[in-house]
């Protein structure tokens, strides 16, 4: 299509109509502007063409809200020198919600690829905020250096929705911008001009690293309709007034908090700081006040919040709540010697421990606290309260991997879980759609970080060759000088530099390959699997990243490691039911908190794999056969056993406190023991288990 042809549909996709609308370009030697009507449209692009072609722009834009046909008069579907340009009050309705994302760099540049991939994270955020709150689907537009998403709506031009425009930028701006990519609170004015797609973003000098390129719609393209308008338009005050209900809460649960002994202390403790001033080491000053009540008196970060926003009032002028959450959050990753200021003198116990200065009263009943008389018109919530407030589940592959929680991927050895891993990389760089045909959730380049925990360093090198993408695609956990290391993710300092390398990095997808083998902790046992599934349940929300844990499947076809799965949200299976087909494979979520997916047929390709709607029949769809009389559970509670005992033998008080904290009964167990032939021996009084020397 040519570049005339694609201008001319992206306008069509905005100007309706009867509507008249500004072109206006930003040249070195000064600007030029132009109204056109919706039956010149076609010279509307011929004039952007033109001024892409001889004129040197940094940027060509036009006017997406109509404009007074008046206008039309000063220069009538042509373009030239710039004169006076269409203000607010030109406007005639406003026809569009337009939210940019732009990610942060210096001024005067263009963006790098990172820094498109940072705004592109935002700007998901946001489209999720907003269908979740009754939005339709928006048109998502690339700047060329960041992302657009136009929602159209029905509005007049007037102080009202002025400020819902407004309030719902600043909203978007507070609940979804990172420090790497920020929603533009400003864009809400009615006469604000939009990047013309189809045509160069020029900021500064063109390089490899920061090129020209060209603006484009990303979202396929169709229709608008007065019923999306007025779906969008009726979604406006439900937002709104979710936020305002949801910050009542905040608010209502921070009045609520009772004042501790801790608190008291950090809070007279900060009456001696004297509040920040700009231009006098401000921010080295808030950030010393955010590590005291972090580290010196071990404060959590909702209660550390409440003391610096109380701190924050002496600030001149004071921080936003952004900033301070930003030192308070910088604090707790960085804090080490926790306590330090409340051991000075903290009083000694007769067991030499320390005192519990936030001991908590015995619950006796309801009649233990006072009851609070709520609102009338505030009944208890229900689910559609979670919806409004944007408390939904959010999908890197829709039905498959969520976003910001851990997904278990497993098989019997030798199917092809890595192989699998290595196509969805290559579909993550590419921006292909996912395995079932979804359209693509992530931009293009996209990395994946991979943990090599079964040191399969030679496979992973071949995998970018073989499936068609660059090696710059697979990040490892450990540095260009010794890339062999980061496999072990047991120890602080382990998780602390994963995390940071998750957070450089923003992978679209993490692997630990396997699971079993990056701890040394036994998964067996109830503390031991929460001390090593806690930590990143943890790191992938505070990053809304999908760490996806691989694993092998156990003799009796199920995960090996049974805690695998309930530390995660969703539990997929590559299976090879059909023995005559070699390459042939079935791919299913077996366990998910959402609704399931269809199974999809798997071709494993020396190249990549190919997908289809006509799995194989798997064995979790057949029946099993049991023999009359054995108990429907023996098979499952004798797999647990053999886990449990295959890193070897274990006191029996203990492994029943622990199969017991699995639901495994007392005589349950003890079937398992005897259909297993396990040893029991005593020593110094204390009987043990051990496996059969046959098992």
């Amino acid at each position: 299509m040519s570049e005339y042809a694609t201008i001319l549909e992206y306008l069509r996709c905005f100007i309706q109509p009867g509507q008249v609308s500004e072109l206006r370009a930003f040249g070195e030697e000064g600007g030029y502007s132009g109204w056109f009507d919706h039956m010149h449209l076609e010279s509307m692009a011929r004039a952007a063409v033109e001024l892409e072609r001889t004129a040197v722009c940094r940027g060509i834009y036009f006017t997406p809200n109509p404009v007074a046909a008046n206008l039309l008069s000063r220069r009538p579907n042509q373009i030239g020198p710039s004169g006076r340009c269409t203000t607010d009050a030109d406007i005639i309705a406003r026809r569009w919600l337009l939210v940019d994302v732009d990610p942060v760099r210096p001024a005067g540049v263009n963006s790098t690829d990172e820094e498109r991939k940072s705004a592109w994270a935002v700007a998901t955020q946001v489209q999720t905020a907003m269908t979740a709150a009754g939005f339709s689907e928006p048109i998502i537009g690339s700047s060329g250096n960041g992302w657009h998403l136009s929602y159209p709506v029905d509005c007049l031009n007037d102080d009202e929705s002025k400020e819902r425009f407004r309030q719902i930028l600043i909203g978007l701006d507070a609940r979804c911008s990172t420090d790497k990519a920020k929603v533009d609170a400003k864009t809400f004015n009615a006469g604000r001009i939009w990047k013309l797609y189809g045509t160069r973003a020029r900021k500064g000098p063109s390089t490899g690293e920061r090129p020209h390129r060209v603006a484009f719609i990303a979202s396929p393209l169709r229709e608008i309709t007065d019923q999306d308008r007025q779906k969008n338009t009726a979604a406006i005050p439900i937002l709104l007034s979710a936020w305002d209900r949801q910050q009542q809460s905040f608010a209502a649960l921070e009045s609520q908090r009772p004042p501790t002994g801790v608190s008291e202390r950090a809070r007279a403790y900060l009456a001696k700081i004297p509040g920040a001033i700009s231009g006098q080491d401000g921010h080295g000053r808030t950030y010393h006040v955010a590590m005291t009540l972090v580290e010196g008196f071990s404060l959590d970060r909702d209660a550390a919040l409440s003391l610096i926003r109380e701190w924050n009032a002496t600030c001149q002028p004071p921080w936003t709540d952004r900033e301070l959450q930003h030192k308070v959050d910088s604090a707790v990753k960085n804090a080490v010697n926790r306590g330090h200021l409340l051991r000075d003198d903290r009083p000694a116990r007769p067991d030499g421990r320390a005192p519990r200065y936030d001991a908590r009263p015995v619950y006796t009943g309801p009649d233990s606290a006072p009851e609070s008389q709520a609102p009338e018109d505030d009944p208890d919530a229900t689910a559609d309260d979670l919806i409004r407030l944007q408390a939904t589940v959010q999908w890197t592959w829709p039905g498959w991997i969520q976003r910001g929680t851990l997904t278990c991927l497993a098989s019997d050895p030798g199917i092809g879980k890595t192989r699998l891993c290595a196509d969805l990389t290559r579909r993550v760089w590419h921006a292909e759609p996912w395995p079932d045909g979804a359209p693509p959730t992530l931009p293009p380049r996209s990395r994946v970080l991979w943990i090599a925990a079964d040191s399969q360093w030679a496979e992973l090198g071949t995998l970018p060759g073989a499936f068609g993408f660059p090696a710059e695609a697979i990040v490892l956990n450990g540095r260009r000088s010794n890339p062999y290391v980061g496999t072990n993710l047991d120890s602080i300092e382990d998780l602390a530099e994963f995390e940071r390398r998750i957070r450089r990095v923003q992978p679209a997808l993490v692997f630990v390959d396997t699971a079993g083998n990056a701890t040394d902790r036994n998964q067996g046992r109830p503390e031991e699997a929460k001390a090593f599934f806690k930590p990143l349940a943890e790191i992938a929300t505070r990053n809304n990243t999908s760490i996806i844990l691989v694993t092998h499947l156990n003799r009796g076809g199920q995960v090996l490691g049974a805690r695998i799965v309930g530390a995660v949200r969703q539990v997929i299976k590559l299976d090879s039911p059909d023995q005559t087909q070699e390459d042939r494979r079935r791919v299913w979520v077996e366990k998910t908190n959402s609704q399931k997916p269809p199974a999809l047929g798997v071709t494993m390709g020396s190249a990549g794999n190919t997908y289809d709607h006509d799995p194989p029949t798997g064995a979790d769809e057949v029946a099993p056969a049991r023999a009359v009389g054995r108990p429907s559970h023996l098979d499952a509670d004798m797999e647990w056993m053999r886990e449990y005992l295959a890193t070897g033998a274990k006191m029996v008080a203990q492994t029943r406190r622990d199969a017991q904290a699995d639901g495994i009964g007392a005589s349950r167990l003890y079937r398992a023991k005897d259909g297993l032939q396990v040893v029991e021996y005593e020593v110094d009084g204390r009987l043990w288990w051990r496996p059969s020397s046959t098992d």
